[in-house]
């Protein structure tokens, strides 16, 4: 009897053991795993509007290689002295290559100045990890 149970728990500790190696190996490769989700092939956004009104849009060319299907979550920061953050919306871009011109409101409340765009995009491309890319805009004027 005491031989069968020494069996028993052999057998389970090896597959403790096995399952825990696993675990560590899946959780490594998600870790060390060098994700590449999205190229951009401008260096910095071309505005194409160089100078706005508050209240209206300032838009921009966005030219970018994206090598997966996943959603991004996208923050953007109007950028000077000070750091005015519009709400965060979910991007859903394309797999391939593609150009397209994007569009920002510009606050009401926004003072006058020289701004540019920094937007944050947030791929969740495993259960643990989260690839962040982070890309600027060229400099603009917002007018009264």
């Amino acid at each position: 009897m005491i031989d069968r149970y020494r069996s028993w728990l052999n057998w389970m500790s090896g597959i403790s053991l096995l399952s825990a190696v696993i675990f560590l190996i899946v959780v490594g490769y998600w870790m060390l795993y060098p994700y590449k989700v999205i190229t951009f092939n401008d260096s910095v956004f071309p505005m194409s509007t160089k100078v706005a009104k508050a209240g209206q849009i300032v838009s921009y060319k966005v030219d970018y290689c994206k090598t997966t299907d996943l959603s991004s979550s996208v923050t953007r920061e109007f950028v000077n002295a000070l750091i005015y953050v519009t709400p965060t919306t979910i991007n859903h871009r394309p797999k391939g290559c593609h150009v397209f011109t994007m569009g920002v409101v510009v606050h009401k409340e926004l003072p006058p100045g020289e701004y540019y765009l920094h937007m944050t995009y947030r791929y969740k491309v495993n259960p643990i990890k989260e690839i962040i890319v982070e890309h600027n805009t060229e400099k603009f004027t917002v007018t009264k």
